[in-house]
């Protein structure tokens, strides 16, 4: 709830009968594309690149599109820290004994808004 709406007075309910109050917080993301980019938003979710640290997984998106990452598993455990990842810069997601080889299964919010998911070795 966000907060407690005011009661009508009487006046209001005599005229109006019953009535039904919604307060709705909600968060829109809206993401500028130019028209010429050269990649394809689903080729360049492969082109992303995950490497093992010892704080986790550096991931490093060398690509012009962000990346809304919402989940990332490492042996069925989930990552901590995981958000999204702007063009040509990197993250880390914390994630305890991840190594070179390991697999990764990563989801994300694609351009439709529906979970994107896949898979990844860690470098």
């Amino acid at each position: 709830m966000l907060d407690i709406p005011p009661k009508p007075d009487a006046a209001f309910l005599a005229k109006h009968g019953s009535f039904m109050q919604i307060a709705i917080r909600s968060r829109l993301k809206l993401f500028y594309r130019p028209a010429k980019l050269s990649l394809d938003p689903f080729d360049a979710m492969k082109k992303v690149v995950f490497k093992a640290t010892p704080k986790g997984v550096l991931v490093d998106n060398q690509t012009p599109y962000y990346m809304n990452y919402i989940g990332l598993l490492h042996q069925n455990k989930p990552a901590k820290n995981v958000k999204m990842v702007a063009p040509f810069s990197q993250a880390v997601f914390e994630a305890k004994g991840v190594r070179s080889g390991d697999k990764l299964k990563w989801v994300l919010v694609n351009d439709y808004g529906a979970d994107q998911e896949g898979d990844a070795i860690a470098q």
